[in-house]
């Protein structure tokens, strides 16, 4: 069996997980992690929960169900073990690969006689009892290997041990306790006695006769006795019968007459008839009620129902065109929106036009005025270059020449000082003024006399684009677009326009649509200026109505239904009522009252009929004979007496009998105390064959034992010396080839490779952990021919070094060749050692 896949459900600290397993799988995880659970869970799934949820100690902590899913392969095919929490170990699911439900019966073929303990013992390997590891001794080891493909195997060898103890009960070689060795003495004994008997056998031999005589006498008055007590037992049961006899023969002479029909039977079916009458009328009873109580819709039927009745065929033809309707309400708000939105976009579109009412130029007026911004733009032009020329006559004027020479004759006085500077000065200064009067005078002149020219003209043309702007409504202060942009935007605005007064059109009409369609209506409270709500409204209506038209439709079909039940019931009744009139006819009464009258009186006479049959049957024939001997009570009274006379005369008579049997048994006993001849010779005689009897007994319970041991080593196929084989080879791998045999005895001994021989308990605790994993093995792989289970390993080499470690993980992938092998551990140094396909990490 290969372990696939494990899907856990819920299970301790695992809840909703799935791990995937390979031929040789190393878990990983440090404590608490999860090993122990999943271990446990592995064996839950195969061999059922030992407990139920709330007592199993890894119940899910939440409200998870707790089990989960194997995926198994075998060498037939794969199956799938679920398994779930339930009574009797879980509830059991197994499919196979074909996903075939087989019976929970089937996993018991599958893993065939191993059961949890045998599991554990065999397959599992976790912190071994060291102490039970020495003390394993060869017996033990064949019992363990016995345990697997024996059926019954616990009956078996507790047969077995009982078969050895009752043996030795009877018969030991050297034993004095046994029944067959006490018998072999005490005959030995009495063949010594018979030869000293011989003296006093005459007068044994003459008391013994008399007291066989009296033996005989007592036996004849025995006879005699009981012949008497008999007839006494006999007359005081003719006693006891007497009163039934005596009331048998009173009524010996009645004539009783029963009548067919009036048995507790036809009372029975008749009172069964008037029961399905009272039923069926309490069934109509009850229909009735519910037939009046149900709310009559249609007579109480609200307003707008009885509207839509009124108007049905209109109103369902106007339905039928709701859906197209709710669209057309839908394109109206969608165009409605977007009417609005060019509308605001026209707003923008008359600012770029210049104003609301602005109109496009005609042709003359459009080159009127593209004339006039020509003549505009070349007096500005004209104007900016006079500007620049006068700027140019200032430049080379002389009040230039005049200011220049007076600044420097100012800085030259400055240099020159003392009376050179007074001079100096007056003279520049007159020289600056002279020059800036000259400055002032030309510049005013002159430019004054170039502008006014152009910006008359300038005005001139304004005032006639003005002219333009007023006739043609334009609000835009940029002339110079006015035939450009400005004409183009005025364009587009008008299109815009055209555009709108369409949607403007159509919203229009789509709005004497929708109006029209809920006038048609006529409803009371709908709103026109809120079409959707309105079309809403009518949809409500409609389904309203109709919900309320299926329910009359309904409530018609169960009054229908209810009356044809009525209908049906009625029908019942007559039937039986009819089979009431039969039943009274057959017995030809009247009425029930006249056959309850008879049926008494019949009861009456059934009564005292049975009892004179009970009366009959009490008295056998040999009763009623015996009883008719007697005149009367008297007569068998007074018989009774004699007899009870008689039975006390025989018992004194027995009693001095035994008085006398007793006294001659006394004096034979003495006589015989050491035996007498005969009697030792009876008594060998029986010992004789007491003792072949105990040895046939004995030799019967050794052949038995011989047999079933037999049996049993048949059915383990001799499996011993395969493990012994293999033991030896993986504790020899384990050990790097320094045990080099394990020798089994009474106990268990392993011998090194110089020839040193230790038993168990002398051995290091890692070295017997190892023997242990050795034996472990040997037992899994004996038997994995017919039941490969998959080993599973918890944590078995905590005592181990690196290289014990490192022999037990090669030994393990080796076996996993053959066999799965699950390896549990805490042990970080096992991902320098595994692949990482075959690593499993718990978090």
């Amino acid at each position: 069996m290969l372990i696939n896949k494990v899907e856990i459900f819920g299970y301790g600290k695992l809840s909703h997980q799935v791990f995937e397993f390979n031929q040789f799988q190393a878990i990983l995880g440090a404590n608490e992690a999860g090993k122990t659970t999943m271990i446990n869970f592995i064996k839950d799934m195969l061999f059922g929960f030992t407990k139920r949820k709330t007592t199993h100690p890894y119940a899910p902590k939440d409200k998870t169900e707790m089990g989960g899913r194997l995926f198994i392969t075998t060498s037939e095919t794969n199956y799938i073990i679920e398994r779930v929490e339930g009574k009797n170990g879980g509830n059991l699911k197994i499919t196979d690969n074909h996903e075939l439900e087989l019976p929970p019966e089937s996993l018991k073929k599958l893993l065939g006689p191993i059961n949890r303990d045998t599991f554990d013992n065999l397959f599992y390997f976790g912190s071994p009892n060291l102490t039970e590891v020495g003390k394993l001794s060869k017996d033990e080891l064949e019992t363990r290997i016995r345990q697997v493909g024996v059926i019954g195997i616990e009956q078996w060898l507790s047969l077995k041990k009982s078969i050895e103890k009752e043996a030795d009960e009877l018969y030991k070689q050297r034993g004095k306790k046994p029944l067959l060795n006490q018998a072999l003495l005490e005959y030995q004994k009495n063949k010594q006695k018979l030869n000293e008997a011989q003296q006093s056998y005459a007068e044994y031999l003459n008391l013994n006769h008399q007291y066989q005589d009296l033996i005989q006498e007592q036996q004849k008055n025995k006879a005699h006795q009981r012949l008497t007590f008999e007839q006494l037992r006999a007359v005081q049961a003719d006693e006891q019968n007497w009163n039934n006899y005596n009331e048998l023969e009173n009524n010996k002479n009645v004539q009783i007459e029963l009548l067919s029909g009036y048995t507790p039977t036809d009372l029975s079916e008749f009172n069964e008839l008037v029961n399905e009458i009272n039923f069926l009328k309490t069934k109509i009873k009850n229909l009735q009620l519910l037939i009046d109580k149900q709310l009559d819709y249609s007579q109480e039927a609200p307003y707008d129902h009885k509207l839509y009745l009124a108007n049905q065929k209109k109103f369902d033809d106007l339905y039928l065109q709701l859906d197209t309707q709710i669209n057309n309400e839908r394109n109206y708000e969608n165009a409605t929106r977007d009417f609005r939105r060019q509308a605001q976009d026209l707003e923008l579109d008359n600012e770029a036009a210049g104003g609301n009412d602005s109109l496009e130029f005609t042709p003359d007026d459009k080159e009127k005025i593209n004339r006039l911004l020509e003549e505009r733009q070349t007096l500005k032009t004209k104007k900016t270059f006079s500007n620049s020329v006068t700027s140019e006559d200032q430049s080379n004027s002389p009040w230039k020449l005049l200011i220049g020479i007076g600044l420097g004759l100012i800085i030259l006085g400055f240099v020159v000082g003392g009376v050179g500077l007074f001079a100096l000065l007056v003279v520049g200064l007159g020289l600056l003024g002279l020059g800036g009067y000259l400055k002032t005078h030309t510049k005013t002149n002159s430019h004054q006399a170039q502008t006014i020219d152009y910006d008359d003209e300038i005005e001139q043309i304004d005032q006639q684009l003005s002219k333009m702007a007023k006739i043609y409504q334009i609000e835009n202060q940029h002339p110079e677009t006015w035939t450009t942009i400005l004409q183009d935007a005025i364009k587009k605005r008008n299109q815009h326009r055209q555009q709108l007064e369409i949607l403007k059109q159509e919203l229009h009409n789509d709005h004497e649509k929708l109006v029209n369609y809920l006038n048609r209506w006529n409803l009371p409270g709908l709103n026109q200026q809120d079409f959707n709500q309105s079309l809403n409204q009518i949809n409500q209506f409609m389904i309203n109505n109709q919900e309320l038209q299926n329910k009359i439709k309904q409530q018609q079909a169960k009054r229908i239904e209810k009356l044809n039940e009525i209908s049906d019931y009625q029908k019942q009744i007559e039937k039986i009522e009819l089979q009431q009139q039969q039943f009274l006819s057959k017995r030809n009464v009247a009425s029930f009252a006249e056959f309850k009258q008879q049926y008494q009186i019949q009861q009456a006479g059934q009564k005292r009929k049975e009892k004179i049959e009970n009366l009959e049957n009490s008295l056998s024939s040999q009763m009623i004979d015996r009883l008719k001997q007697y005149q009367s009570y008297d007569d068998l009274k007074g018989r009774l007496n004699e007899l009870k006379k008689l039975d006390q005369e025989n018992s004194e008579h027995l009693t001095n009998l035994s008085e006398k049997i007793s006294s001659l048994k006394i004096k034979l006993n003495n006589l015989a105390k050491d035996g007498t001849y005969d009697e030792l010779r009876q008594e060998i005689a029986t010992q004789r064959a007491e003792i072949n009897d105990l040895v046939s007994k004995w030799l019967t319970l050794k052949l038995t034992d011989e047999w079933i041991e037999k049996v049993l080593n048949l059915a383990s196929h001799g499996r011993f010396p395969q493990v012994q084989k293999l033991a030896q080879k993986y504790f020899n791998t384990l050990t790097n080839q320094h045990y080099v045999s394990v020798e089994y005895g009474k106990k268990i001994r392993v011998k090194t490779n110089d020839g040193v021989k230790f038993e168990v308990k002398e051995l290091s605790k890692g070295t017997m952990q190892q023997l242990y994993l050795a034996l472990i093995f040997a037992l899994t792989m004996s038997f994995s021919d017919e039941y490969p289970m998959p080993i599973i390993i918890d944590d078995g080499f905590v005592d181990f070094d690196h290289v014990r470690t490192d022999a037990a993980i090669d030994l393990m992938k080796e076996i996993s060749e053959n066999t799965q092998v699950i390896y549990f551990t805490a042990d970080d140094r096992i991902e320098k050692k595994v692949k990482s396909d075959d690593l499993l990490k718990l978090i």
